[in-house]
């Protein structure tokens, strides 16, 4: 079943990537540990039990030693970028990472259940109007998500009934 879903979440973002698939050139402007901080401080970041913050467009290297033994790893050729799409699977949350010239980059990082939560106290199941509470009010919405656009990246929190089901911190390069 882990298989068949994960199979499904690297379909569903071999999809999402294809209007990158046009032949784009577009590298990343910066792959050193300062530039990421920076981008913590402007956008969103997940930060993990132990302060760990992961920063979407950054090297996942810094952050994959923090973050301990992952439960799975599932890998496929990317569409966007010609190398590696990968999803690495810990309790609670996953990152799905791209790569180029062989090194992985943070794309998207999803949050799946109420064992972990934004740095602003939001998870799984939070209302709709928790979210706001928490975030102010979104640069988009409708009746299934809330969108949150900052610093080249979207924090996206997806309902049903009301409540939040998933929460995804993600790049607006796909």
């Amino acid at each position: 079943m882990k298989k068949k879903l994960a199979l499904i979440l690297v379909a569903c973002f071999c999809i999402g990537a294809l209007t990158a698939c046009g032949g784009s050139t577009q590298k990343k402007v910066s792959n050193n540990a300062s530039s990421a901080s920076s981008q913590t401080s402007n956008g969103y970041a997940f930060k993990t039990a132990d302060g760990t913050a992961i920063v979407i467009d950054a090297e996942f290297e810094q952050f994959k030693s923090a973050l301990g033994q992952e439960e799975s790893c599932f890998e496929a050729a990317s569409c966007a970028f010609g190398d590696l799409d990968k999803i690495w699977s810990y309790k609670g949350f996953e990152v799905d990472t791209y790569q180029q010239d062989k090194v992985d980059y943070v794309s998207k990082v999803i949050l799946k259940d109420d064992t972990v939560s934004t740095p602003e106290k939001v998870s799984v199941g939070a209302s709709s109007a928790d979210v706001t509470a928490a975030y102010g009010d979104p640069s988009s919405s409708d009746s299934s998500q809330m969108v949150y656009e900052k610093d080249q990246m979207k924090l996206i929190f997806l309902l049903k009934d009301d409540a939040v089901t998933q929460i995804q911190y993600t790049t607006v390069k796909f």
